[in-house]
């Protein structure tokens, strides 16, 4: 499972070009107006046409074994992140702050 952790500019880029190469994502978000809304209307990146997507509230995330997890939260939150996944998860880091 590819796992997008932060729905928001970055994690949201990251994610629908993932999707576009052929991935399922799943986004993971503590904002649940943000993944009401990404479940229903998915995910747009500029003039592309949305993307459908699977989107779930980080309090209901719990990563497996083999996720590939990409961290896309503001540095002053991955504690809470890093709290959830175990050495089975690849963690790859993409922050701007």
């Amino acid at each position: 499972q590819i796992t997008v952790v932060g729905a928001g500019g970055i994690g949201c880029t990251v994610g629908v070009l993932l999707q576009l190469a052929g991935q399922n994502v799943l986004y993971v978000d503590v904002d649940e107006a943000k993944t009401e809304a990404g479940n229903r209307d998915g995910v747009r990146l500029d003039n592309l046409p949305p993307q459908s997507a699977t989107f779930l509230h980080f309090r209901d995330w719990t990563p497996k074994p083999g996720d590939v997890v990409y961290l896309c939260v503001k540095c002053f939150d991955n504690e809470i992140v890093l709290q959830k996944l175990n050495d089975e998860v690849e963690l790859i880091p993409v922050q701007n702050g």
